[in-house]
């Protein structure tokens, strides 16, 4: 297994990026609760996180830091900490520590870890003390949470009723360990420059209507007292508004809104506890909810509605809904309270992609609320749609599109597509944009509402990242880089390098000695950081040069003075002294060595790799 550290032959799996400052909560309390797994990426550090916190999950849908982090339309279920079966474990949540020493490293790795192992848990909430430039002890993970519960393997596999989990590691890249975990070994085994680990935990199935978690209060609450006259009342957030008509109740009633976090299958904004809890109505009510145009990510107005709780845990769909576009409203009737979410009724996966030039995506379009047989109308239970879970004869696809030509066409790809399930094919040169629409025309089976559901797919060479470094006579200047594509022309891209770079003193008069400081942003001060990669060319060509240079402090011989850290890190070989090759024939590795002219000469050696 490859593992990101090791501490005392105990294997620590590093995963994803830490979202900062959302703080991880642990998951809603309900006993025997099912709540689901949501994956993000990043595809500016390449990394896959994933969370079970409702307000951590809310925070990134609403695109909190720059909308950096997406929902890749994958998840998958867990137990809710709290009340979960007594054969399950707890999963602790890590994440680095973020103090650093007095020489500027960083105590902890910057990427989170998950663990179902108590022991390991309990060994690593006080592992690896650090001294910090505060002058305190830390250990190099900072314990965040209880974040879900799984099951144990049972002699190398998983037990009757449970999914396999399944990890992959990111061999590293970009200097941070990442995991991404998927029920599915080929989403991760198909992954360029990952290593595939196996099985890992076991996970509460999918299959068949969600039981989820019961909300409990995550917001400020609203009252108001309505009698025989009827009235309105509005949420606090001013998400959902409840009209209730004349002769709906006969006495005067204090009706209450709770805001509450949200597990409903589709559910789109937040869910709303209305009380007092079962109250019946002797007409029915209005329940007016907003929506933001995020919430329509591979979904359509014409599918959005609304579903309630019910007892033992599932989502039942709660009839016709009145959508108003203008308004960017849903509205629909009941004649009961308990917990209400607006959701959508169906959606493609993936929402959104990216794919290098000539790839393939796998498209599908999941109802998320069963179909009435009888009016083949949206109806019954929710499913987990986010994980990819429900019916598939839930909806009738009859046209695939690619930027609304049926089919598609050379220049933006093309989408060949048998009912629900479709295949996109990238073209050969990235296009201009470089974001195609591929939609599913959607028609339920007895019903009259056809709408269309939208995949935003990006096609690009994406990035490249890993390591180069350059030694001149001693000093050695250590680059860990990340390629991202600036341009493309004529099947010609250029990428432009960002990270870090680090100068060592390996030998020489100043033998011991030392920058300070050591490392320094290569997107701060770079003269030229720069990578062309030749796609007409087969295999392709590349060439390209680097140097990061800083202002620092030399200490040599017990002495400190002025100097210039760094140095170039990537060049060599030829013409201008730049680096050269070939790239790798699989298309997915850069790397070689190179002296290039300069007097003294500059050794250099480098290693990218092609990310997903």
């Amino acid at each position: 297994m490859t593992c990101a550290i090791a501490l005392a032959g105990v294997a620590i799996a590093a995963t994803g990026v830490r979202v900062e400052s959302v703080a991880a909560s642990p998951a809603v309390k309900s006993p025997g609760g099912i709540v689901p797994v949501v994956e993000f990426y990043n595809a500016g550090l390449t990394h896959y996180f994933i969370s079970a916190d409702p307000a951590e999950i809310a925070v990134l849908d609403g695109g909190a830091f720059g909308g950096a982090w997406v929902r890749t339309g994958r998840s998958f279920s867990a137990w809710d900490i709290a009340g979960a079966p007594a054969d399950t474990l707890p999963v602790c949540r890590f994440f680095g520590t973020d103090r650093y020493r007095a020489d500027g490293s960083r105590i902890g790795p910057n990427s989170h870890f998950y663990t179902a192992d108590p022991a390991e848990c309990a060994y690593v909430k006080v592992s690896y003390q650090a001294v910090a430039s505060d002058g305190n002890s830390y250990p190099a993970w900072t314990y965040e949470s209880n974040a879900f519960a799984v099951k144990a393997l049972v002699g190398g596999a998983c037990p009757a009723g449970t999914l396999p989990l399944y990890r992959s590691y990111n061999n590293g890249m970009r200097g941070d360990p990442g995991h991404r975990y998927s029920t599915d070994a080929s989403v991760l085994q198909a992954m360029t420059g990952w290593v595939f680990e196996g099985l890992t935990m076991c996970v509460p199935p999918t299959d068949g209507p969600a039981v989820t978690a019961v909300g409990v209060p995550a917001g400020t609450p609203t009252s108001a007292v309505v009698g025989s006259a009827g009235g309105t009342l509005a949420a606090a957030d001013g998400k959902l508004t409840l009209t209730i008509p004349p002769g709906a109740l006969a006495a005067p009633t204090t009706i209450g809104i709770q805001p509450v976090s949200n597990f409903a299958p589709g559910a789109i904004g937040g869910a709303y506890r209305l009380t007092p809890d079962g109250q019946q109505f002797q007409m029915p009510i209005t329940l007016t909810f907003a929506y933001a145009d995020p919430d329509l990510a591979g979904t359509a107005v014409e599918a959005l509605g609304a579903a309630f709780q019910r007892g033992e845990g599932t989502w039942e769909w709660l009839g016709d809904a009145t959508p108003d576009p203008v308004a960017k409203t849903v509205s629909v009737s009941s004649n009961h309270f308990t917990i209400f979410s607006p959701v959508k009724g169906a959606h493609i996966l993936p929402w959104t992609a990216s794919v290098k030039p000539s790839g393939t995506v796998a498209l599908q379009v999941k109802t998320c609320y069963g179909v009435d047989p009888s009016s083949g109308d949206l109806a019954s239970l929710g499913y987990n749609c986010d994980a990819g879970q429900g019916p598939l004869n839930g909806s009738v696809v009859d046209q695939w599109s690619v930027n609304s030509t049926p089919g598609g066409g050379g220049v933006f790809g093309t989408v060949a597509g048998s009912g629900v399930t479709a295949t996109y094919r990238a073209p050969t040169n990235e296009p201009t944009p470089n974001t195609v629409a591929v939609s599913a025309r959607v028609k339920l089976p007895k019903g009259t509402r056809t709408f269309l559901v939208v995949s935003n797919i990006t096609i690009t060479e994406g990035s490249w990242s890993g390591t180069a470094s350059g030694t001149n006579l001693d000093v050695t200047t250590t680059a860990h880089v990340v390629w991202t594509l600036e341009s493309r022309v004529n099947n010609v891209a250029i990428y432009k390098g960002t990270g870090t770079a680090t100068s060592t003193i390996s030998g020489g008069v100043c033998a011991g000695g030392s920058f300070s400081p050591p490392t320094w942003p290569i997107d701060a001060s770079i003269s030229v950081a720069t990578l062309t990669i030749d796609f007409n060319a087969t295999p392709p060509t590349y060439h390209g040069s680097a140097v990061t240079e800083w202002s620092a402090g030399l200490t040599c011989l017990g002495m400190t003075a002025a100097a210039i850290g760094g140095g170039p890190w990537f060049g060599g070989g030829g013409a201008g002294n730049e680096a050269t090759g070939v790239v790798s024939p699989d298309g997915n590795t850069i790397q070689g060595s190179a002296l290039d002219r300069l007097s003294p000469p500059t050794s250099f050696t480098w290693s990218f790799t092609r990310n997903p």
